[in-house]
């Protein structure tokens, strides 16, 4: 006799959150290969148990590892599938995330134009930053990188910028290390066109996004990977300033145990910094070495301005080792001209940006004008009237699952009205985690909420709907009620129903919920389809 199973309360972000902490923690580590394998396999058990929050993690984890490694046909498959699991009416900062990583890949394959187009999408999303969520940080922070793979500087810098003022601690220490990064490739930039006059300023920027790195640090965890983007892209500043001595005495001064692999940004300043230190200080052999290091990683991972910088120290290394050389010159001289000519590029970027920007935030009024009268105001649910025209469009075996708050009424008597509002919101948000993006969660009056699930060819929707009323009880019976209002409990009665005919699946829940009230609630109930009320499927959860 196998003994009775319980239901385990899992953590916020799903049942394999550990799992996901684990691929996280491998892509902040530098082992970004790590990072991709543990997602994938992550993807997988997601998908086998359904858990959609925590599949979006995985491939936005694998996405950024995928860029990271210069893979970027992969990294745009994960983010496709990523924008798939972050419908932008519900998830606006998980969409935005999603977009910005999919420019990032299309920049890294050189479709300027879908960049532009999703980094536009992503800031329209994003809205006025205000620190309410972090996911909204995460979007800025992502979308940031994202305008600095397109040489936008001034709008990466200052989308990072207003970023890093939301957070504190380490989340503020990354942020302001993507800002460093900006200023760093900004700076080389202006160096490889010969503007160092106009390069001087960021390479200064550089040595105070460290200093603000190593302040937001103090009294957080060790973070060696941070830390050495704020020591290393010291080195780096440093170094482009003229600070050959103090940046050759300063490495030998370095224990180089961080393990991160070379094709982090943070390794290919270092080897950039110490590559032309040793020039300058004519230890041509060492700084060789440092050079092609930085060179193949930042070829490898298409990072044109690190492996321009690189290709232009070893010319001159080259000068100084093997004298002066007529091809030499005229390569360095067309050299500039591409980078000149990709420089002014920018312009047009910028103006198609703006242009984009503009026009989606028209498109996006009048959609939201479109959308509140479908909307329930509360909950941000959809209301009944979106119900009745998705009904008006179904066709085959539909099914539904209708919830109902067990006792709403003592909440609003006991605690208040702006507490039962509040029960209502959290209720709603449930729902929101636990649907499939395709499915219709609606509030249906008062203290009832209905899901329309949308029919999947291969699924049946019977099963698909018990098992989304199964979730919905189970998040129900994790949430800590007691944030609310203290000593405050509550429990959800729920009906379930699959019929062949559109009309009549919402009567059939709305039989099923009233078997699970008489019950003695706290239930699911699924009555199936004309058969009487004392013939039904009753399933609890056990507490």
């Amino acid at each position: 006799m196998t003994a009775p199973r319980e239901l385990v309360v899992v953590g916020e972000f799903g049942p394999f959150d550990a799992l996901a902490d684990g691929a996280h923690a491998a892509y902040v580590g530098g082992r970004a290969e790590q990072a991709v394998h543990l997602c994938r396999v992550l993807v997988v058990l997601c998908r086998a148990s359904g858990d959609r929050l925590t599949e979006r993690y995985a491939w936005f984890i694998a996405g950024l590892a995928l860029c990271e490694l210069g893979r970027y046909d992969e990294a745009l498959g994960a983010a496709e599938s990523l924008v798939a699991l972050a419908p932008g009416r519900y998830l606006p900062f998980w969409k935005a995330k999603a977009l910005a990583l999919r420019a990032n890949a299309s920049a890294g394959r050189g479709d300027a134009a879908r960049a532009i187009d999703d980094l536009a999408h992503a800031q329209v999303l994003l809205g006025e930053l205000d620190g309410r969520s972090y996911n909204q940080v995460s979007g800025a922070t992502i979308t940031g990188i994202g305008l600095r793979s397109m040489m936008l500087y001034e709008a990466s810098d200052d989308l990072l910028s207003r970023a890093a003022a939301m957070v504190a601690g380490r989340g503020r220490a990354n942020v302001l290390s993507e800002s460093l990064l900006t200023h760093a490739e900004w700076g080389s930039l202006l160096v490889l066109v010969g503007d160092d006059e106009g390069a001087a300023p960021h390479f200064v920027a550089c040595l105070h996004r460290a200093t603000q790195m190593r302040h937001a640090l103090r009294g957080a965890a060790d973070d060696p990977s941070l830390a050495a983007v704020a020591e290393w892209g010291r080195l780096f500043a440093l170094e482009m300033l003229g600070a050959h001595g103090a940046v050759a005495t300063a490495f030998r001064l370095i224990v180089d145990d961080i393990p991160l692999g070379p094709h982090r940004s943070e390794r290919i300043l270092r080897s950039l910094a110490c590559g032309r230190a040793h020039v300058a200080l004519g230890d041509h052999r060492r700084a060789r070495d440092f050079l092609m290091t930085a060179q193949e990683a930042a070829v490898q991972t298409n990072r044109v301005i690190w492996s321009s910088l690189a290709d232009v120290a070893l010319q001159e290394l080259d000068v100084i080792e093997h004298g002066p050389h007529p091809a030499l010159e005229r390569a360095s001289v067309r050299f500039q001209q591409l980078l000149r000519q990709r420089w002014t590029e920018r312009s047009a970027w910028f103006d198609g940006l703006d242009a984009r920007v503009r026009a989606l935030r028209l498109a996006t009024e009048a959609e939201r004008a479109t959308l509140l009268s479908r909307q329930d105001p509360l909950t941000g649910l959809y209301n009944r009237r979106a119900l009745a025209d998705r009904l008006a469009a179904a066709r085959g075996e539909q099914s539904a699952v209708m919830v109902d708050i067990d006792h709403f009424k003592r909440v609003n008597d006991t605690h208040s009205h702006i507490v039962g509002d509040r029960v209502l919101v959290a209720v709603g948000e449930i729902l929101l985690r636990t649907v499939r993006i395709e499915d219709l969660p609606v509030r249906y009056g008062g203290d009832e909420f209905l899901v329309l699930l949308r029919p999947e060819v291969g699924v049946d929707p019977a099963r698909a709907a018990e098992a989304l009323a199964q979730r919905i009880q189970q998040e129900a019976r994790a949430f800590d009620w007691s944030t609310i209002a203290p000593g405050l409990r509550l429990s959800l009665s729920v009906g379930v129903a699959s019929t062949r005919s559109p009309l009549e699946v919402i009567s059939e829940a709305d039989a099923s919920l009233r078997l699970a009230k008489q019950a003695g609630r706290d239930q699911i109930i699924m009555r199936a389809h004309g058969v009487s009320d004392d013939q039904y499927t009753v399933s609890r959860i056990r507490g």
